[in-house]
């Protein structure tokens, strides 16, 4: 109902999602890691949403960004376990803090007009990533389930709160 004027009110907008290279978690099962697959989950849904945010408004520039893994800010919290599995899957890739902002300043002010592609999955820093993604993470029929999905749970939550 609200697609076609929220299209052309938003034309020439940017929407960035933030990824990380977890959402592969998913078709893990750790054990005593378990927390991981979920937080994989959370970042499949950012690449599948950006993905179908992508196609339903081409108005809008919609991208996923990986920011780095960021020590001490993500890593340096965790506990021992967590903290080793962190640093064994990105061995030689974690960055300092003052950098984990550069590929997200990339996608909104850095790159040119029109060598960004819509719905596509950038990692540090403007590395168009497409190619590395699994079949789950290019998913058409997942992204539009979850963006239906997401329509009916935030009709229904909105519903709720009017007649509060």
């Amino acid at each position: 109902m609200y697609a076609p004027s929220f299209s052309r009110l938003w034309a020439g907008a940017s929407v960035q999602t933030v990824e990380s290279n977890s959402w592969g978690l998913i078709l893990q099962d750790f054990g005593i890691l378990g927390p991981w697959r979920r937080y994989g989950q959370i970042k499949l849904a950012n690449i599948v949403y950006t993905t179908e945010l992508a196609h339903r408004f081409p108005n809008i520039t919609t991208v996923s960004v990986h920011p780095g893994v960021v020590k001490p800010d993500l890593v340096g919290n965790l506990g021992l376990v967590d903290k080793a599995f962190v640093y064994a899957g990105n061995f030689g890739n974690v960055i300092a803090p003052q950098e984990d902002v550069l590929s997200q300043l990339w996608a909104a002010t850095g790159s040119k007009k029109g060598t960004i592609e819509n719905g596509a999955v950038y990692m540090p820093v403007g590395i168009q990533s497409n190619s590395k993604l699994e079949s789950t993470a290019k998913d058409h029929k997942l992204a539009t389930e979850l963006w239906e999905w997401t329509e009916e749970s935030a009709g229904r939550a909105l519903n709720v709160m009017i007649a509060t």
